[in-house]
């Protein structure tokens, strides 16, 4: 196929090697008809510079696909989205081509990664490009960021040159070899969101969560509990308190990683990690073998002496993002190391290119992440809706025994016993100051030991809650 050059024309030869395409009649010409006030070719008359050329071939390629509808906007950030996806796409292109040259098993993509995708909460970090190497050999993944790309490309060069040289010891032992990731490398599955605002209610939260990776895919769930505990760190699985009770008394909590359910097949070993409040260390669970359903059986006890307004505002408006670890199997080799997790490649992505996973999945409250609040508040509602039908059966049990003894009339303190012991979820024949601890001896006092007036309370969170899950959805 012949194609006819024009002034100004940019030709490639291979990934790296870029020309311009002077055409002395064709600027002689444009020089001409300029001198004359013909201004429709002025801008052929200056070369495009590398950097140009460059820009065009990424946006040729389809990369800036990448950024959506946004990719006309001009923020800083998205400029420098745009800056780097321009700089990386000649280098991950080289990197194929090398790969492809010396018959290794990788290809190398673009995506973008949301600070959410990377396991960071909202507001701490922005959207980054991200290179993604499939191993087609053993099927694994590896995300990798761009630093390490660029670290690890100086690396491939070398081997490459080495290759091209000849030299019999190119080839580098696995371990070394720039193009390839150590197979019991961990990485992240998916994170899950536990908000904590039934805890600022001595509610326990006790209930399976979604596991959702960077591209916003469902990869499982995990069962998680945390749950309020008296002073001798018995469970409280029935108790409310108004938060404000709770200021200035101590706190003791757990916090359980139980199971996963549904979780891919392809890890042989799976782990969790979350961080807590101030902490600047992650606390993380034991490894455990891989399956659908692993078994975690992780329980943590936390006290807080005192506890603060800094600290209730945590738990009202913050959550916990617990992160889901694994290695996975190494499929190419038998009896080989526990690898990485392996994805299947996105199809829709440009070869050697652009994905536009990560980018936009977990952003905001309207994404995944307000999605798991509102579940969150709606598994806190569903809890206030059992208790409050656990009053009535207990009323109605009361009512019954007195009609089995021709009674006309209830007992005054029998029914109020009722009422106490269903609303704070204690032995029903012990007033819940003896079952509770100090922040539910503070809630009880604060409410004046009338279950009329805690039950009101607990009606007016509930209404709370649900007009918040109202303006979610």
């Amino acid at each position: 196929m012949e194609t006819e050059l024009h002034h100004n024309d940019r030709v490639l030869f291979g990934n790296n090697h870029l020309y311009v395409f002077h055409h002395p009649v064709d600027y002689a010409k444009m020089v001409k008809s300029a001198g004359k006030g013909d201004n429709k070719n002025a801008d052929k008359l200056s070369p495009p510079n590398f950097e140009d050329a460059q820009a065009e071939l990424a946006a040729n390629s389809g990369i800036m696909g990448l950024l959506g509808d946004s990719k006309g906007g001009g923020n800083e950030d998205l400029m420098k989205l745009k800056d780097d996806l321009v700089k990386l796409f000649p280098e991950v292109q080289e990197a194929n081509a090398m790969a492809q040259e010396m018959q290794r098993p990788v290809k190398f993509e673009l995506l973008l990664m949301s600070a959410q995708g990377r396991g960071l909460r909202e507001g701490e970090g922005q959207t980054e490009v991200y290179i993604r190497l499939i191993n087609s050999e053993n099927n694994t993944e590896f995300l990798w960021p761009k630093d390490k790309f660029l670290d690890r490309k100086f690396l491939m060069r070398d081997v490459y040159n080495s290759f091209m040289d000849g030299e019999a010891d190119w080839k580098p032992p696995e371990h070394e070899d720039p193009f390839l990731e150590p197979a019991d490398t961990p990485v992240l599955i998916g994170t899950s969101l536990i908000y904590l605002e039934s805890l600022a209610h001595l509610i326990e939260i006790s209930q399976t969560f979604a596991v959702t990776n960077y591209k916003g895919d469902d990869q499982g769930k995990l069962e998680i509990e945390i749950l309020p505990c008296d002073e001798e760190w018995n469970e409280l699985t029935n108790s409310f308190a108004e938060p404000e009770s709770l200021i200035a008394n101590p706190l003791k909590f757990k916090i359980k990683v139980l199971t996963g359910k549904g979780l891919p097949k392809r890890f042989a070993a799976l782990f969790c990690r979350y961080k807590y409040y101030l902490d600047d260390d992650y606390t993380t669970t034991e490894e455990v073998p891989g399956g659908s359903d692993p078994q975690f059986n992780f329980e943590k006890t936390y006290t807080v002496a005192t506890v603060t307004q800094q600290f209730m505002n945590y738990l009202q408006n913050s959550y916990i993002i617990v992160e889901l670890w694994g290695r996975q199997r190494d499929s190419g080799r038998t009896g080989g190391k526990i690898a990485q997790i392996a994805e299947s490649p996105n199809d829709g992505a440009v070869k050697g290119g652009p994905s536009r996973e990560g980018l936009d999945s977990t952003d905001g409250e309207g994404g995944s992440g307000g999605t798991r609040k509102l579940l969150a508040e709606l598994d806190t509602i569903t809890k206030e809706k059992e208790r409050a039908e656990l009053k009535v059966k207990q009323l109605q049990s009361l009512l019954n025994e007195a009609r089995k003894k021709g009674d006309e009339k209830i007992d005054v303190d029998a029914l109020d016993s009722t009422l106490s012991a269903t609303l704070n979820g204690g032995d029903q024949k012990k007033p819940p100051e003896e079952k509770a601890g100090a922040g539910s001896k503070a809630a009880a006092a604060n409410a004046g030991g009338s279950s009329a007036v805690i039950q009101q309370k607990r009606e007016d969170v509930m209404s709370k809650t649900v007009s918040k899950a109202c303006v979610l959805q």
